[in-house]
């Protein structure tokens, strides 16, 4: 993720986020006209007070009194439907909005490898793809929308405020500045102390995950107690934090108060007084005007009140803006027509490491090919696995994949050609079927029946209580290791891919499950390119290519 220098201007944010989805620039043009034919309500309301003081009050034309009343519930009743109208369509827009920004999101969170010196932690990305994009709901629509229409509100006020009495208007122009100033100062600190909380507050939630990940080994190596302290060291700085905001939020509330009753309206009051007694106005002209300053001071309350808001929230818009906006060169998305892999002269090592992981690696695999990397744990196997998946990227040399070089390559383009099956391979915890139809969504029963029929797993599935609808717990916690690795396969085959990567996954069974695996993976290589890193000799006994890799160098 690429870090912005200095702060990014509001317009700038709202240009970013409408060039980036304009395809829900409609529904955009749709929610401001009818917020717009609300505000216009709200004044036309108005004119029916002013008709009720002014020519009902004031003349004693009390036999006009139903049709005010009249015409102010019909308002009322168009206004509740143009409310609900707007509810409905704001809230399909800023869904429509919410989805697209968290899937370029998570896309981006799952192309970036780490080769980078600001990795996100577990808990960062989750508060970036949850917390800090229903943020950009509210600074959107607070910032872009509403904060717009309440200024234009707030002039359209202002104008009958001096077309009633100039001379009142005046006195609350002159005291708006204080306001102004106090707010903005107040809105400042909100910005800082959003920050500084968002930040405390990502350390403490990835603390948080990774003691939930990992409390067996808490649990186990007797270190509880430290734990505890360390999270609630955590707790107490970011609580800290939470206190002194909520001071600041509450300092600029009591401002806002008192700029609005004391500085404000206290003044209008007595100067309207003033002015009545001495005849300069009359009660029917101060009543309409007192209408008039109250929407006027309501809008001027509502901007004041969205400003620090806006402010409070800007630094997690910056964060969303800044992933979706990193944008690397752009990759092909074409459709891989051959299997063939060539590795040219490559060179790679994990980020802070010095040690290459894969030094001028240089080999070829024809298409339908079964081919098996071997060597000591450490050599590189796994390394080459992860390269030819896509899952690191910032290496020296040439990948190709029929012809195409991977590093030019989207990840789409790359998923689509090939599937990966790890050591430890990762299930969700939710029924069989669920688990395969996350590698392809629109599988059918017969393709899923199929797919576990080449992976020997239907008798096993067919034993559980709800066979394909059983719930396998917390990464697949029924299953054995090998039954794990036979599931995996089936999701791999499911998704019907021309290559398939098997990286380690023998390691850990016993020679029974083994075996089975290995018969699966000798099916497999008759009808497509497979690359298997292993050092295990019932696989590599069948295999039609070895490639042996010591410290990272091709041995044979």
């Amino acid at each position: 993720m690429s870090l912005r220098k200095g702060k990014m201007k509001e317009n700038q944010i709202e240009k970013i986020i409408d060039k980036q989805y304009n395809v829900h620039k409609k529904d955009k043009v749709r929610v401001v006209a009818l917020r717009i034919l609300m505000l216009m309500l709200g004044v036309v309301n108005t004119f029916f007070y002013n008709y009720l003081i002014d020519k009902v009050f004031v003349t004693k034309h009390f036999n006009r009194i139903a049709v005010v009343f009249a015409g102010m519930i019909l308002l009322y009743l168009i206004g509740t439907i143009l409310g609900f109208l707007y509810n409905r369509l704001y809230n399909t827009f800023m869904f429509d909005i919410k989805e697209s920004i968290r899937l370029d999101l998570i896309k981006k969170l799952f192309i970036n490898d780490g080769n980078n010196s600001d990795k996100l932690s577990k808990g960062e990305m989750k508060n970036i793809v949850d917390d800090d994009v229903e943020n950009v709901e509210h600074f959107y629509k607070s910032r872009f929308i509403e904060l717009r229409l309440v200024i234009l509100t707030t002039i359209v006020y202002l104008f009958f405020m001096v077309k009633t009495s100039l001379y009142l208007s005046l006195f609350c122009l002159i005291l708006l500045p204080i306001s102004y100033i106090s707010t903005k100062k107040s809105g400042t600190n909100i910005e800082e102390g959003a920050r500084k909380y968002r930040l405390k507050y990502g350390e403490y939630e990835n603390y948080l995950l990774e003691s939930i990940n990992n409390w067996r080994e808490i649990k186990s190596y007797n270190i509880m107690s430290g734990s505890i302290d360390v999270f609630l060291s955590k707790w107490d700085k970011m609580s800290k934090i939470f206190m002194k905001n909520e001071l600041v939020h509450y300092l600029n509330s009591f401002v806002m108060s008192f700029n609005r009753l004391v500085l404000i309206q206290s003044v209008v009051y007595a100067v309207g007084g003033y002015l009545l007694v001495i005849r300069k106005i009359d009660i029917s002209l101060l009543l309409i005007f007192v209408n008039y300053y109250s929407l006027f001071l309501g809008s001027i309350t509502q901007m004041s009140t969205m400003v620090p808001e806006i402010k409070g929230r800007k630094n997690s818009v910056e964060r969303v803006i800044d992933l979706i906006e990193d944008r690397c060169d752009e990759k092909l998305d074409v459709d891989i027509k051959k299997s063939d892999i060539e590795f040219q002269n490559v060179s790679y090592a994990y980020p802070k490491s010095s040690k290459m992981a894969l030094d001028s690696v240089s080999f070829s695999i024809e298409e339908n090919e079964f081919t098996v990397l071997s060597g000591k744990s450490g050599s590189g196997k796994s390394t080459i696995i992860k390269l030819l998946s896509g899952e690191c990227n910032d290496f020296e040399g040439k990948v190709y994949i029929g012809g195409y070089d991977i590093q030019e390559l989207s990840i789409e383009s790359i998923a689509k050609k090939m599937s990966v099956v790890m050591q430890d391979s990762y299930f969700f915890n939710c029924s069989i079927k669920e688990n395969l139809l996350i590698a392809k969504k629109d599988a059918t029963d017969e393709e899923i029946y199929d797919a576990c029929k080449k992976a020997n797993i239907v008798k096993v599935i067919n034993r559980l209580p709800e066979k394909m609808n059983t719930i396998i717990g917390e990464n697949a916690s029924i299953l054995s290791g090998g039954q794990k690795q036979q599931l995996a396969i089936a999701r791999a085959i499911l998704r019907n891919t021309d290559i398939i990567l098997f990286d380690e996954i023998t390691s850990a069974l016993d020679f029974k499950n083994e075996k089975i695996v290995a018969d699966i993976i000798y099916d497999l290589a008759k009808s497509h390119t497979i690359v298997c890193a292993t050092h295990k000799e019932i696989i590599k006994e069948k295999a039609s290519k070895k490639v042996l890799i010591e410290y990272g160098k091709i041995i044979s």
